[in-house]
């Protein structure tokens, strides 16, 4: 195995022996400073967690109960890596110390506190891995969630894993999986910045401003999380250790490319997509086999995880292959392969409907970009909504501000601007149920914070004065702030409390196979154990029209259905997450849940079978006094 080898540009600057002797004098008083920075914010993160009532979070979610420790533990971590940034060189090991607490503060807070699982497809994830457990196989042809049962990879690997530990769900190790991979994309976010630039105080910047930016929330048990982090190992790898270095020649590629025109603009964008100072890693043959092999394993498991993170990866890898910063050809076609002989074979039948929806939604792209209406939400979901768009849009515009302020000093950072711009042609293939515009973002954001760091960080020579260390600390703080909204903001309908939970468990324990289970949202603790027995219907799921009759005559629709002869037994749940999912997003008119239930309560016609703070189940009374009586209802 050899060493990496690094070359860099005659004309980066180099430390005198006077520098280096002033850095060693400052070095041993900085480090100390940062550790006592680093242990009173850890110690304030501690002392702010027993004092956080979640009882008390408001439609603006967990921030609102946060205490004071907690925004000061917040704000130190990121004064403290802001200071070390400025000699970054100094610091690398206490750097990361920093990072992992600061995602620890932001993500460990609430894996700490529920205690039970955050989102509500989370323990529907919980649900696929029960049915693989239990039958051994997947079922793509299955009514309920068969999307899952035809990209069954991440599910697969997470029943293997039930199975080697002897554990009988994932519902213990899957409250860490937001940590687990936000850890993971540390160290892989590291490794591409590294292959970007030579100036660590860039590699660290950008990693802060990620972390500081990251508010989609798609890290948490999902496909979606294992596969970005598979997405992100298989770039850094191919900008690590493929790098092409063969140096481009003018006169073979006009003599490829029919237009001299777009000839010279091809070899300016392949000379300029090279960062400066970074000339490749040379790699044994044995290494090399071994990194492909590795590579093909990652987009396997992406392929057959998820269906839209394979786009965005072969998306990249062609960005990277064209422009010579890959000389892995040959990936690209694999994903190609991959992706194809998935869709065609194991998820065949649900891979036409996809298709179709795909050839629609080519028409227009206004549907792929519509967001949440504000006018149907609360005044809360409104704020959290909002800022949730002015941060995508001032991260967006320090990337493109960073771009022109580089392109005046002489920097053409063609890698990174391709790779931040590789997601957004994927607005015109498909709405993925209202989400891609986030989804965009969240694959764009590792290169766009890298240029939006850029901005205050252009070259090694640059960024070094107080009043730039300063101004990346106010950015930062102020990123951090408007964070909490948008990833905390909805905590209230993502946290689901004991008695939630104790809902969703008397279900999973009482209703017979067969059985019609309504919910006023999905939005609780559901489909975790035995999915597959029930039918569930999600009033917020309904059309308007249908909304609007059983919003007319809740008492007299909801006995229509429950009543129906073909389900052995039927019930109507509603709880306070789904409450707060109708007051937050708007699926159904505000005040719709609680109105149902009053009328419910009111009628002799339906009979409350369980009941606590934060949880309702109804049952129509003439099939639950058959029920528990033993005797049969006609059907």
């Amino acid at each position: 195995m050899t060493s990496s080898k690094v070359t860099l540009p005659a004309s980066a600057p180099t430390l005198s022996q006077r520098d280096l002797w002033k850095v060693r004098q400052v070095r041993l008083p900085g480090l100390m400073v940062h550790w006592v920075m680093l242990a009173a914010a850890l110690l304030l993160w501690f002392a702010a967690l027993p004092l956080i009532d979640l009882r008390g979070m408001t439609d603006l979610g967990l921030i609102t109960v946060l205490p004071v420790h907690y925004f000061f533990a917040l704000g130190i971590v990121i004064l403290s890596c802001c200071l070390m940034i400025r000699n970054a060189q100094a610091y690398p090991r206490l750097l990361l110390l920093h990072s992992v607490l600061l995602i620890f503060i932001l993500h460990g807070t609430p894996t700490l506190l529920y205690g039970s699982l955050r989102y509500s497809w989370a323990w529907k994830h919980v649900g696929i891995v029960d049915y693989i457990n239990r039958f051994g196989v997947v079922n793509p042809t299955i009514a309920e969630m068969n999307v899952y049962h035809n990209w069954p990879g991440f599910f697969t690997l997470s029943a293997f894993l039930d199975q080697a530990s002897g554990l009988a769900n994932p519902l213990g190790y899957a409250q860490l999986a937001t940590l687990f991979f936000n850890l993971l994309a540390l160290g892989l976010l590291l490794l591409i910045f590294r292959s970007l630039t030579t100036d660590e105080r860039l590699v660290w910047l950008s990693a802060l401003f990620y972390f500081l930016t990251s508010w989609v929330g798609q890290d948490y048990y999902a496909p979606q999380a294992l596969a970005f982090v598979l997405h992100l190992a298989v770039i850094g790898i191919n900008l690590r250790w493929f790098r092409d270095l063969t140096p481009a020649n003018k006169d073979a590629i006009r003599a490829r490319l029919r237009f001299k025109w777009l000839a010279n603009l091809y070899y300016w964008g392949v000379r300029h997509s090279r960062p400066e100072g970074i000339a490749g890693t040379d790699v044994t043959p044995a290494r090399r086999i071994g990194l492909i092999l590795m590579c093909m394993i990652f987009i396997i498991v992406i392929v057959t995880s998820h269906q839209l993170t394979p786009i965005m990866t072969l998306l990249m890898l062609a960005v990277l292959v064209v422009f010579r910063q890959s000389n892995a050809y040959y990936l690209p076609v694999f994903v190609i392969i991959m992706t194809l002989a998935w869709m065609f074979f194991p998820a065949e039948i649900y891979a036409g409907n996809v298709i179709q929806s795909t050839v629609k939604s080519l028409s227009g792209t206004a549907e792929t970009v519509q967001l949440i209406d504000l006018n149907a939400v609360s005044p809360e979901g409104q704020i959290i909504a909002i800022i949730g768009r002015l941060q995508t849009v001032a991260v967006w515009g320090l990337g493109a501000l960073s771009v022109l302020r580089r392109l005046w000093l002489g920097k053409w950072d063609v890698a990174p601007i391709l790779l931040a711009f590789c997601p957004f042609p994927i607005l015109v293939v498909n709405n993925y149920g209202g989400e891609m515009i986030f989804r965009i973002y969240m694959f764009s954001l590792p290169f766009m914070a890298f240029l939006g760091a850029g901005l205050f960080l252009p070259d090694a020579n640059r960024g070094r004065s107080w009043f730039t260390t300063m101004l990346t600390t106010a950015i930062s703080v102020i990123f951090a702030a408007a964070l909490l909204f948008p990833y905390y903001g909805k905590d209230s309908q993502y946290y689901f409390s004991p008695e939630e939970v104790a809902a969703g468990q008397y279900i999973v324990d009482n209703a017979p196979e067969g059985a019609l289970i309504i919910e006023g949202t999905r939005n609780y603790p559901s489909r975790y154990q035995n999915y597959e027995y029930y039918t569930y219907v999600a009033l917020s799921r309904e059309s308007n029209e249908a909304q609007e009759r059983f919003l007319a005559d809740p008492v007299g629709v909801m006995e229509r259905w429950m009543s129906n002869r073909e389900y052995t037994a039927s019930y109507l749940i509603i709880t306070r997450s789904q409450k707060v999912e109708v007051s937050i997003t708007g699926p159904m008119p505000l005040g719709s849940l609680d109105m149902i239930e009053n009328r419910l309560l009111n009628s002799p016609r339906f009979v409350v079978v369980f009941r606590n703070t934060d949880a309702i189940i109804f049952a129509f009374a003439d099939r639950w006094t058959a029920q528990v009586s033993g005797q049969s209802y006609p059907r």
